[in-house]
């Protein structure tokens, strides 16, 4: 048995260096590679920062929050954004179709102050806008060309949206409205 394992182990030690010295290595057959496949549910986690615009009109007849002739202000919102999304490709052919939902903890805000009618010496009426949640469920159209997908998409946003604002000191009025705001349109 000794003398079995020592001619194989021989035998071995030779064959390496046969090929070492310039024989040719056996035959290897090429890895072919499946077609790749975008069908399948995916879901992850985002994080980042987002900006948003808005405006706010005063529905009242006084305008009693801005100084006199304005009745609308514009908010440029900034802040961090993150959250998760969840979704679900099937592929046809070259073709894709999918649907995605995500749900995001947000942080944008803006806080505007300055002189109103009632006091246009001293900043007294403080005027603050909040973005903290926003979700969005889109469809998706896609193109299959090898490993890349070109798609196009569409579908709904949403976001929950607090406007809050105080005049001091003539006439102490607050006023909050905490609203879900549906893209472009929406209530505050």
């Amino acid at each position: 048995m000794k003398h079995l394992l020592g001619l194989i182990a021989l035998s071995t030690a030779l064959a390496s260096t046969a090929y070492a010295d310039g024989m040719p290595e056996p035959y290897t057959p090429p890895v072919v590679l499946k077609p790749y496949s975008w069908s399948g549910v995916y879901f992850g986690l985002q994080a980042g920062v987002a900006w948003a615009d808005a405006d706010w009109t005063h529905l009242s007849a006084i305008n009693h929050f801005n100084p006199v002739g304005t009745n609308r202000d514009s908010f440029d919102l900034t802040g961090a954004i993150g959250g998760g999304h969840l979704g679900f490709n099937q592929q046809f052919g070259n073709w894709v179709v999918g649907v995605e939902a995500t749900a995001s903890w947000a942080s944008l805000d803006e806080t505007i102050v300055r002189p109103g009618t009632f006091c246009p010496a001293t900043p007294c009426n403080t005027i603050s806008m909040d973005i903290e949640t926003i979700v969005t469920a889109t469809a998706r159209l896609g193109w299959v060309a090898d490993h890349a997908l070109f798609y196009v998409r569409g579908g709904y946003a949403g976001a929950r949206l607090d406007v809050s604002l105080s005049e001091v000191p003539a006439f102490p009025h607050t006023f909050s409205d905490d609203s879900w705001t549906d893209g472009r349109s929406g209530r505050a």
